[in-house]
Formats: structure tokens, C-alpha cells, sequence
């Protein structure tokens, strides 16, 4: 069996360590949402995860005393691989942010303990953007196309850090590199405690928002043979 979906040309099946499409209209048992509830929303139906919330609504997710904003979280397999996703939508809310993070822990969320890399809406502009957890913003590129495939390339870097290259694409098949981060500040354990997954993140009391993935999917590196 052979998956094609938007991530960059066909991927036999024995290189995917998991693909969710979004189209069987339930959530698949692996994921785990996070900070759902009446104001704060995930939903899968017509090949589409969407996240979205209610006007004025905190998701902001910055440290474990602002930890709000929405997640679908799975964990990683093993290194090397490739995460991929492909956000189909994103609102005009400002400002707001969605897309790919990698991290060590959710319930504890330490200045170290997450990279976001998404695409934004900040100041009436689309752009994407690269962020370690607790700090500024580390860099963006004014790339302002939707929709966009987001991938971050996962290896270790040393004994106790990771390496992750942040790439994009405007069509699905040709990517350029946004960023490598080295030394990236992801410390401790092995890639087996590491999770990534989707987000949607606003600031506290931000107009309402949403973002639509149609998919997401974790491929294994075999390197150059």
C-alpha cells in the first residue's frame, strides 16, 4: 500500500510510523487533546482536524502558570524522523497562532519544555514563525501562503539535546529550510519521552480563532544509503 498524501510525493507504507488523514470522523485512540472543553474545541469531520474557540477565551501557552492553549498531542516513535502536517485554514484572529510543536511535557510547561513552529496571524499579517517555549520569538519568515505544509526534521544533537531542522512548503513537494535549531534547549530523556503534535494559541481574552489540518503524519529517516 502506498499513502500520497500532500507531504511531498508517494510514501510506501513501511517508511510511515503514523498518518492520521482526518477522515474517519472520530479521533484516533493514540492522540491525546489537551485544554478541550465548551469555550476550546478539536474536532475531526471531512478529512479535516479543526481547532477553534470561543471569543475572549485565554489560550495562551507560554509557562506552567499560562498553559491554555489547544493540543493534539502523540508521541514520537524514534529518531531520526520527519513530522509533517498540511494546515488547510486559519482564521484572521489577532493574534493567533497554529502548526507543528515538538516538547518534553504538557502538564509542566517549563521555559524548556517546547519548539512551536506554525504559522501566525499577528499584526493583520500571515507569517511563519519558530519559538522556544517561555521566550521571544526566535525567527519568522513572511510566507503568507495557505494553505502550507509545516515539517520539522527531528536527530539528536548531543548526549541530552535534540536537533531540529524547520522546513515549509507552499505546494507540498519542494521545501525550504526556515531554520536549524542545535543545542535547542530540549534536555533530558530519550526520544521515547518526547511528544509533538498540533495547536492553536492565542493570548489571554483573544477574539475567537480556528485552524483546520488535513493531516499529520511521522515518517521514519533511513538516512542516505
Amino acid at each position: 500500500m502506498t499513502y500520497i498524501p500532500g507531504g511531498g510525493g508517494a510514501v510506501t507504507e513501511d517508511k510511515v510510523q503514523f498518518i492520521d488523514e482526518f477522515n474517519d470522523a472520530s479521533r484516533h485512540w493514540a492522540w491525546w487533546d489537551w485544554n478541550t472543553d465548551a469555550a476550546r474545541r478539536i474536532t475531526e469531520a471531512n478529512g479535516l482536524l479543526t481547532m477553534d474557540s470561543n471569543n475572549g477565551t485565554n489560550m495562551d501557552w507560554w509557562s506552567n502558570g499560562t498553559n491554555n492553549a489547544l493540543r493534539a498531542i502523540i508521541g514520537v516513535p524514534g529518531f531520526p524522523c520527519e513530522i509533517i502536517t498540511k494546515i488547510a485554514t486559519f482564521a484572521n484572529a489577532d493574534p493567533s497562532f497554529g502548526g507543528l510543536f515538538i516538547g518534553r511535557y504538557i502538564t509542566n510547561a517549563q521555559s524548556d519544555s517546547a519548539i512551536r513552529f506554525g504559522h501566525q496571524y499577528s499584526g493583520a499579517a500571515h507569517s511563519l514563525y519558530w519559538q522556544n517555549l517561555g521566550g521571544s520569538i526566535n525567527g519568522s519568515v513572511a510566507v503568507a501562503t495557505l494553505p502550507i505544509w509545516l515539517k520539522i526534521s527531528l536527530g539528536w544533537d548531543s548526549s541530552n539535546t535534540i536537533k531540529a531542522v524547520f522546513s515549509y512548503s507552499t505546494n507540498g513537494t519542494t521545501w525550504t529550510v526556515a531554520a536549524t535549531l542545535t543545542n535547542s534547549g530540549l534536555s533530558g530523556g530519550s526520544p521515547y519521552n518526547m511528544i509533538t503534535g498540533l495547536y492553536l494559541q492565542t493570548y489571554a481574552a483573544c477574539p475567537a480563532c480556528n485552524v483546520a489540518y488535513e493531516f499529520f503524519k511521522i515518517i521514519r529517516s533511513f538516512g542516505p544509503g
